[in-house]
């Protein structure tokens, strides 16, 4: 790694941070199993997302990769090397918390620069490096103030900055931005996509928020039970999940109840109550009775028996509400397989559908996946 003395602006092309490869990670806590065979492999400056429910074991795995829980079994390699064994104080990772830890008798300036002096890093390298770490998240103009005079989310730069300041080989976060509102949580969204893209740093980050895992990670490792349901980017996991509990957990779905006609491969036919016919995607192995899933935003809403899309599925249905939800609108619909949810962006001019009318959903195979129905 680079010395710390060179700067975090000297990047240039190259990741700052280390890789990091987990193989078969298990930890238990009195019989019960925590994580179970985790293995992962995280490229030197990729931004991987721990996702998942509370409970799924991804805190878990980030403690046992920080160095804060040995594994029963398994290997955690940070910088092709194995860190079994080596404690959290000596991997040099850097840390970020939900509660941010900021020491509130010191000004900005004073924590940003703590683990560089803790290093013993010579004042001038220290005045250098923190000045440069308080501009990258923009703060500099506050190294002077405590704590105690800052707002939420510029507490969380702040603690940003001192992770970051020392040029560790491996930055882990555990839902660093769940105190934050929503507006607050988007802003230092950005910033730190905008941070970690131009120092090339490995992140590791876990959080339950999916959409913040969708819009910061270059990979998503959803987990369920202490194993990795599906690890891949965010379009993969979004537009190709392998189970009905990712296509649950990552964004909004609509599911049809249905009858399974004929599956071939990865094409599956299935009849509605109605008697009409739908094709998509077939995701695992079926039988019987299936749940067919479309995202909202995959279906066209056209007044009466209108098509628009030519050899789509069609479904009729009956506008139940309308909703505005700002840059978008919102249709709910009653069909024969059940409930469903359209949305579709607002243009000028647009006059949405009156509750009460009749309509025709499309949309395309493609767009279209079936698993096993749920258990009841």
């Amino acid at each position: 790694m680079t010395a710390i003395g060179q700067g975090l602006s000297d990047y240039r092309g190259e990741p700052l941070g280390a890789s990091v490869r987990l193989t078969n990670l298990e930890r238990n806590y009195n019989g019960v199993r925590a994580v179970e065979d985790v293995s992962l492999t995280v490229e030197a400056g990729e931004f991987l997302s721990l996702l998942g429910p509370s409970g799924s074991g991804k805190t878990t795995t980030l403690k046992m990769i920080a160095g804060f829980e040995d594994p029963d079994r398994g290997n955690v390699v940070i910088g092709g090397r194995s860190v079994i064994g080596v404690s959290a104080s000596r991997r040099n990772l850097g840390m970020v918390f939900q509660n941010y830890a900021l020491f509130p008798h010191m000004t900005v300036f004073e924590n940003v620069a703590f683990p560089l002096k803790m290093r013993k890093q010579p004042r001038g390298a220290i005045r250098d490096a923190v000045h440069e770490a308080l501009s990258l998240v923009r703060l500099e103009h506050l190294a002077a103030r405590k704590p105690a005079e800052l707002s939420g989310g510029q507490q969380q730069r702040v603690a940003f900055a001192r992770a970051v300041v020392f040029r560790p080989p491996l930055l882990l976060m555990d839902e660093p931005l769940g105190a934050l509102d929503r507006k607050l949580r988007e802003e230092v969204q950005h910033e730190l996509k905008r941070v970690q893209k131009r120092l090339g740093l490995t992140v590791i980050y876990v959080t339950h928020d999916q959409q913040e895992a969708l819009f910061l990670s270059d990979t998503i490792a959803l987990m369920e039970n202490g194993r990795i349901a599906q690890a891949g980017s965010p379009p993969e996991l979004y537009e190709k999940p392998n189970s009905r509990f990712v296509a649950e957990f990552l964004g909004e779905s609509n599911f049809i109840s249905g009858a399974l006609i004929e599956s071939s491969g990865d094409r599956a036919v299935a009849t509605l109550p109605d008697g009409s016919s739908i094709v998509g995607r077939a995701i695992g192995q079926l039988e019987g009775a299936v749940d067919i899933l479309v995202r909202p935003e995959k279906l066209d809403v056209a007044a009466g028996e209108t098509i628009r899309q030519a050899g789509a599925n069609r479904i009729a249905g009956c506008v139940e509400m309308v909703n505005f939800l700002g840059s978008e609108l919102e249709y709910e619909i009653r069909t024969s397989g059940g409930a469903l949810a359209a949305r579709s962006y607002l243009r000028s001019g647009f006059a949405p559908l009156p509750t009460g009318s009749p309509v025709t959903l499309s949309f395309s195979s493609a767009d279209c996946m079936m698993f096993s129905a749920a258990r009841k």
